[in-house]
């Protein structure tokens, strides 16, 4: 299989249009202030059918279809030694980010400390004795590890990984999604703990929705006294080294 079509089997599997790629990689692109990362839709049909992207639009591939730049990188051949300068230069050039500006960050990096604890085995929401001194988590926007053992939502919110909670939305949206990728993910309380999960509501119940992928359960709990939604998660970080994957508004 060429890596073309590893590129599309792995875009038709997140449920993503091609202009959902070019969003994606736009972003991106406007993030490094370097157009090269950027993917149209002409340029996507392109690779899909095995022509060669540069080695930008590789890195931006990896940061669109949720995958590792090194598993990328290598189904072209491509050792991520040989690229460094490009990851070494994309560091540099970051557009700010006035949503981080609080804690002095660009856009896309995880705005504290990585913590070198091992992750817990279940999803907890972040408070102040997870980050360092002087940062403050009492604001509109939350943070929160998936646990290691918590493959509920697969690779749309992996296991290990940390997401930013929006707290003011926090009312279930009905709307006509897309695809997976579009449709709302909530940052949840149960009595039994913490989750991730798309929801809908019936009434006084709240429906819980994993992954189709994870074959765990839906599970139905009464708002209020069982469950309440912290917010919605509006992105995520894979791990240490990547930035923040951003989910359509």
């Amino acid at each position: 299989m060429h890596p073309g079509e590893r590129v599309r089997q792995r875009r038709l599997a997140l449920g993503l249009k091609p202009s959902q790629v070019e969003h994606l990689s736009n972003s991106l692109a406007f993030r490094f202030r370097d157009p090269r990362y950027a993917i149209p839709h002409s340029t996507l049909a392109g690779i899909e059918a095995a022509s060669l992207p540069s080695i930008h639009k590789m890195l931006s591939l990896a940061y669109c279809l949720r995958l590792n730049e090194d598993q990328v990188l290598e189904w072209y051949g491509i050792n991520s030694y040989a690229v460094r300068s490009i990851l070494l230069d994309r560091t540099r050039t970051v557009a700010p980010n006035e949503e981080f500006a609080d804690h002095g960050e660009h856009k896309g990096h995880f705005p504290f400390k990585w913590p070198s604890d091992p992750c817990m085995a279940k999803t907890e929401l972040l408070n102040g004795l997870h980050v360092h001194s002087g940062a403050s988590l009492d604001g509109r926007f939350r943070y929160a590890r998936i646990g290691s053992k918590d493959h509920s939502m697969m690779d749309i919110v992996p296991a290990g990984s940390f997401v930013r909670i929006d707290t003011q939305q926090r009312k279930v949206s009905i709307f006509s999604w897309e695809s997976l990728w579009h449709r709302p993910i909530y940052f949840i309380w149960h009595q039994f703990g913490h989750c991730c999960r798309w929801c809908q509501q019936n009434g006084n119940e709240l429906l819980l929705i994993p992954h189709p992928a994870s074959h765990e359960p839906a599970s139905t709990f009464r708002m209020s006294d069982d469950v309440s939604i912290v917010g919605r998660i509006l992105s995520v970080w894979p791990s240490q080294d990547e930035l923040a994957v951003i989910f359509p508004d």
